[in-house]
């Protein structure tokens, strides 16, 4: 039975063990990074949610994408090339028979005995509209709107993935500016998937900020200012922060190292499976001591080396469970949010619009870039703090904003003084 990859809007972020065996079952056929690609889709999917039809056609595009990749060619996504691409383009012009369905099947029913979604047996990722003629397979059309809607959601999730270094190309943009594919106009603007310094000084204000209706949610908050400063502190993916199957980061991952001297934050599993170990600065050090105290622990590493790092806050007390990724993803972009409301109420609206449309990697590259570009933070330094196996990589950030660019050529004079 084909189990669906995703379920309606509704549930789309609950947990479901027909997935969750789906996943596994590719895993163990060799499939690399099933289950990281997986949640950077979701993520993908839920930037996309604002529209109930342009949810399902996005939904639409990325699961029968990762099916042709997972299912069919037992491949890794970070694997598609412009040759591998052109390969889903022909397939998705004529899948076998065997994974076309009807148009009205549902993906996931759910049981009245237990509540559980199942799968449907009868759902497929292709549909026909025209299958009460002569059968599913038969007048299954691919058109070139189809094509056009294809490359575009691909073309948006694979930025998606490099914005998450999870790859470093993009085939689907390539294959757009192909003659033999249908274009369509791309965005010429620069992309923005860092904060500019006025920004990220929009975001330090709204998480230090002493509000008088956070006082009963202390606890919360100074949880929430930690997790964001340590996002652009030591710039780690989300993933590696937040409590998952294979690992639950805990207080005891900082550390003081005895030969050096130094604080240190180690990440055991990272992208790839390779882990790496971080310098702390004495500044963020601090910060970790006060939010340790707002927790009720001592600021000193200690017994409660073993909690985890971010804990759940349940009754006013933190509890031996970690924040999944999307409530610390929940908890980053709702910041995000307000800072752009701030920056909205200073009419900088310009600055105000992409932080609504940001996702919590861009902590991850605004710490990068400013470590690069106005900290002077030297490049292989960079490199290995941010877990890159090239130095091209962590080169890429080496980059000046818009903004900057214009202020350096704002008053250059054309004519000799």
């Amino acid at each position: 039975m084909l189990t669906p990859l995703f379920d309606t809007l509704q549930y789309i972020n609950e947990p479901n063990i027909h997935i969750t065996n789906q996943l596994k079952a590719y895993e163990a056929a060799g499939v690399d990074d099933v289950f990281l690609c997986y949640e950077l889709a979701l993520e993908y999917l839920d930037s996309c949610s604002g529209s109930e039809a342009t949810f399902k056609s996005y939904r639409a595009e990325i699961e029968k994408f990762l099916f042709w990749c997972w299912h069919v060619k037992a491949m890794g996504v970070a694997e598609v090339n412009k040759m591998l691409l052109r390969s889903y383009l022909q397939f998705v012009r004529k899948p076998d028979g065997q994974y076309i369905g009807k148009p009205t099947n549902s993906r996931f029913v759910t049981k009245p005995d237990s509540h559980h979604r199942e799968p449907n047996a009868n759902w497929r990722p292709f549909v026909n509209p025209n299958w009460k003629k002569e059968g599913l397979a038969a007048h299954y059309k691919f058109t070139d709107k189809s094509l056009s809607l294809t490359l575009s959601v691909l073309t948006k999730f694979f930025e998606h993935l490099i914005d998450s270094d999870y790859t470093e190309r993009n085939p689907a943009a390539i294959l757009r500016k192909k003659p033999e594919y249908k274009r369509t106009e791309q965005n010429t603007e620069d992309d923005l998937h860092f904060f500019t310094k006025e920004q990220w000084a929009a975001i330090l204000n709204i998480i230090d900020a002493n509000n008088p209706q956070d006082v009963d949610r202390g606890m919360e908050v100074a949880r929430r200012r930690f997790i964001i400063k340590m996002m652009y502190s030591l710039y780690p993916r989300i993933s590696e922060i937040s409590a998952r199957p294979a690992h639950t980061p805990v207080m005891g991952d900082f550390s003081r190292n005895v030969q050096h001297g130094a604080f240190v934050f180690r990440i055991p599993i990272s992208k790839g499976f390779k882990g790496r170990t971080i310098p702390v600065s004495d500044e963020l050090i601090s910060h970790l001591n006060a939010y340790r105290e707002a927790l009720g622990f001592s600021p000193t590493l200690s017994s409660t080396n073993s909690y985890p790092l971010f804990p759940k806050i349940v009754s006013g007390k933190p509890v031996m469970a970690g924040l999944g990724q999307r409530q610390i993803y929940n908890i980053i972009t709702e910041v995000f949010y307000a800072a752009a409301d701030l920056l909205e109420d200073q009419g900088n609206h310009e600055m105000a619009a992409p932080m609504r449309e940001a996702t919590p990697h861009w902590l991850r590259h605004t710490g990068i870039s400013h470590d690069l570009n106005y900290h002077g933070v030297p490049l292989a330094v960079v490199r290995d703090n941010a877990g890159h196996s090239s130095i091209d990589t962590t080169s890429l950030y080496l980059h000046t904003s818009l903004s900057d660019r214009y202020l350096s050529v704002k008053g250059k004079k054309i004519s000799p003084e």
